[in-house]
């Protein structure tokens, strides 16, 4: 591509797709920098992995993989129709989780959303679809917890608080968007109608009509998709645990401790914590250094080349949507 041409299509950018430029900039410098910092930290050692088997390391690495593999399949799923490439897809995501890595207070999290609304030309659709993610996410955490809570002494429920609260705090939100939040929103419209006449009841009331819509469009998402998207949830978390336990093996004598372990591991994520902050930390007085190696770095790598990828598929190919 030419210098002018670029410039063309620059131009033709709107400020919100400059804005996710920007970004995209700023996270492929961020994971360039880390992924340096993660392979320096292997070489000098600092990664903790002396004394894991090459086979133990190689079968943990794969096994995340394949997890966000599936993680893959189902935001495909979720997305719908032929609009995204799946290479596109492909790039997004790992980009897009390598970078939730990396940002603060789930700043990852907002991130993601933002570029997903991007993505697929709707930022209501991108919440919906993000939204739907958590959902079945969050069901699978509260399952793990159920079975930890029942395995584990009462002493070490503490740690479950955090996860707990956030879950239940999800759950209770999508309860009311679901099933109160539509009706409400009609009787709102209707109170601004014959309440107010200002310049700022058209946009409201659009506001308004979008966020129905969007609420009651939500089910027709997974409308037929309920058994794929449930098997893709399962066979996800179920390979989060068996990495888990296959990097901690004091954890893998009964499932109650490795749920254990993992449900505190990201009790410190939701927390915002980012990757370099768990460099240093213990979850039940065992180094975390191991697993991080086995599943985060690889990540953070091929984010790297996802991010490189995104933007290769959808700003600088020839025909990409401006």
């Amino acid at each position: 591509m030419s210098m002018a041409a670029a410039h063309n299509r620059l131009s033709r950018l709107t400020p919100w797709r400059r804005a996710s430029l920007a970004m995209l900039g700023a996270a492929f410098l961020t994971l360039l920098w880390l992924t340096g910092l993660t392979a320096h930290a292997a070489m000098t050692g600092n990664l903790a992995i002396a004394g894991i088997g090459l086979g133990t390391l190689v079968l943990t690495a794969f096994l995340y993989l394949v997890s966000h593999g599936l993680r893959i399949v189902r935001l495909a799923l979720l997305i719908g129709g032929w609009r995204v490439g799946f290479r596109t897809v492909v790039a997004f995501h790992l980009m897009t989780a390598s970078v939730g890595l990396i940002a603060p207070l789930k700043l990852g999290e907002i991130y993601r959303v933002v570029e997903l609304g991007n993505l697929v030309g709707s930022f209501v659709r991108g919440v919906m679809i993000a939204w739907w993610e958590r959902v079945f996410d969050v069901a699978a955490i509260l399952i793990i917890l159920a079975i930890a809570l029942v395995n584990t002494p009462p002493e070490t429920h503490g740690m479950f608080y955090g996860v707990a609260a956030l879950a239940g705090a999800f759950v209770v939100g999508t309860a009311f968007a679901f099933f109160v939040a539509p009706e409400n929103l009609r009787r709102l419209a209707v109170l601004i109608i014959r309440r107010y006449d200002h310049r700022w009841t058209v946009p409201v009331l659009q506001g308004i009509d979008t966020l129905r819509r969007a609420i009651r469009q939500a089910p027709a998402m997974i409308d037929k998709k309920i058994a794929s998207l449930v098997t893709l949830t399962v066979l996800i978390w179920a390979l989060e645990i068996t990495c888990f336990t296959i990097m901690l093996p004091a954890l893998a004598g009964s499932l109650g401790p490795a749920a254990e372990g993992l449900l505190s591991f990201l009790s410190s994520v939701t927390r915002g914590e980012t990757i370099v902050a768990e460099l240093g930390a213990t979850t039940l007085n065992i180094d975390l250094r191991r697993y991080l190696a086995a599943t985060q770095a690889p990540l953070l790598f091929l984010g790297f080349v996802g991010c490189a990828a995104y933007a290769y598929l959808h700003y600088g190919r020839r025909g990409a949507r401006p």
